[in-house]
């Protein structure tokens, strides 16, 4: 294939989706022959500028995207992002408790040796715990990525698009994609009218280093399960996910301590009318702030208001005492933080469905850029990664003369695809949050958790998934 035939793909934003899709099109698509150019861009201006994020959940569905998306050298190595189940110390599925710890869902748990073995399993109910920030290591190997780029717009006409950057670049190419966010301004040129909407929840996250007696206390409870949640009666819910693997480090008195990704949402209109707290969602912070300790002592004041008294409920207050000690660490191997700096924001989502079908161009989107939701059903990350593969496929059977159609079938499928996981998880969302404060109310929710539970199993029977224990 001459030069001129190679097509460039300009890709901005080096999430999970950019680096996934930039993979794939290497592993698909530029072997033996190379088919395209490939220019990735990222607003962060260097690798460490920016704390990843401890722990996010893949699915089974979002691991066959990833199989599909890298090569066999990083399949090999994707263990370290996701590690092995641990048997008997942990199960890779969520638990939902009331305040008071009494288990209202048990999601199925399944039994695999690895992820080739998980990547099988048919049930949309699969948890698999991942460090966000060594997948996206892996997923940087190989790909050449320039940072410090923030891309402001484009301009695009028959021969092609360029990329329009804050530092006055331009860039040309054939197509640009948009994996740049919740906030993109690729999207909010391309399609102006597709807004985010405020779903009226108000969420802080934040990763602390328990030591084993805390984490065991708490598993006592709530179960052994990777993923878990307590849900109060006035509209506030806390979640945590972790893996049973020891952090080592003499930083930290040398005691073993273990990484826990933790989050408290409650209802945004019972917020105090004073509460100044900024939304630091997309702040590229990574040090602990002076206000930390302000949002930390409000959430505290909140459980010790809406919570009984109870070891649950001591152990959710230490946890949140750890947040306002945790030491910055660093682990010799990846340069990031270790602790992820406390984000307090108001939770948005993008539904792609909320507008008409748009023009398709040689501009397209895909992940957070297009169909941001909230973390509660932890299909975020799953659906960028899908976003990829789904567009690679497209791109594989593209040509100068046909990619309208492509990129069309891609955008088609997208649309509908993931407008589904944005209102699921919106709905879920606001149901969890409801506030429930007579016994007949309190009844009727534990009643609907105690049936979805009998429900995902039966399901997971159905689809002949094997379930453990």
């Amino acid at each position: 294939m001459s030069q001129s035939d190679i097509l460039t793909i300009i890709i901005v934003g080096a999430g999970p989706g950019g680096l996934s899709l930039a993979q794939s099109i290497q592993k698909n698509h530029n072997s033996p022959e190379k088919k395209f150019n490939i220019k990735v861009f990222e607003r962060e201006t260097a690798l460490q500028e920016r704390w990843q994020g401890c722990f996010i959940s893949l699915n089974s569905g979002g691991v066959r995207s990833l199989l599909k998306c890298v090569p066999e050298s990083l399949t090999k190595r994707l263990h370290e992002a996701i590690p092995d189940p641990i048997v008997d110390l942990e199960t890779q599925n969520i638990n939902i408790c009331d305040h008071k710890g009494s288990l209202l869902l048990k999601s199925p748990a399944f039994k695999f040796k690895n992820l080739h073995e998980y990547s099988k399993l048919k049930s949309e109910f699969t948890v698999a715990s991942t460090y966000r920030d060594r997948l996206r290591d892996l997923l940087l190997e190989g790909i050449d990525v320039q940072w410090g780029k923030k891309c402001i717009g484009y301009e695009e006409d028959e021969e092609g698009v360029c990329a329009i950057f804050e530092d006055g670049s331009r860039v040309k190419g054939d197509f640009l994609i948009g994996a740049d966010g919740i906030n993109s301004p690729i999207r909010k040129q391309k399609i102006p009218d597709l807004k985010t909407l405020d779903i009226g929840i108000t969420d802080t996250i934040v990763d602390v280093f328990p030591e084993k007696g805390l984490l065991d206390r708490l598993n006592a409870i709530t179960g052994k399960s990777i993923l878990k949640v307590t849900i109060g009666t006035n509209g506030d819910c806390m979640g945590c996910i972790y893996r049973y693997i020891p952090f080592n480090s003499t930083e930290v008195n040398n005691e073993t301590r273990y990484r826990i990704s933790m989050g408290y949402s409650y209802l945004t209109e019972q917020k105090k009318k004073n509460d100044e707290v900024d939304d630091k969602a997309d702040d590229l912070a990574t040090t602990k702030l002076p206000e930390d300790d302000e949002v930390v002592d409000e959430i505290k004041r909140r459980i010790k208001e809406h919570r009984p008294e109870g070891e649950l409920t001591s152990i959710m207050l230490e946890l949140w005492d750890l947040a306002k000690t945790r030491n910055e660490i660093k682990e010799e191997k990846y340069p990031h933080k270790a602790t992820f700096p406390l984000i307090n924001r108001q939770l948005k989502d993008i539904d792609p469905l909320s507008v008409k079908e748009w023009e398709t161009t040689r501009v397209t989107l895909l992940g957070d850029a297009i169909h941001a939701m909230n973390p509660w059903l932890a299909l975020g990350t799953n659906s960028a990664i899908e976003d990829a593969s789904y567009l690679s496929d497209a791109f594989g059977n593209l040509s100068k003369d046909n990619w309208k159609e492509n990129i069309n079938h891609y955008e088609k499928e997208m649309r509908t695809r993931t407008s589904k996981y944005v209102v699921t998880s919106r709905k879920a969302m606001l149901r969890d949050h409801e506030p429930y404060h007579t016994f007949i109310g309190i009844l009727f929710r534990n009643l609907r958790f105690k049936l979805l539970s009998k429900v995902m199993s039966v399901v997971t029977w159905w689809k002949g998934d094997k379930q453990d224990g």
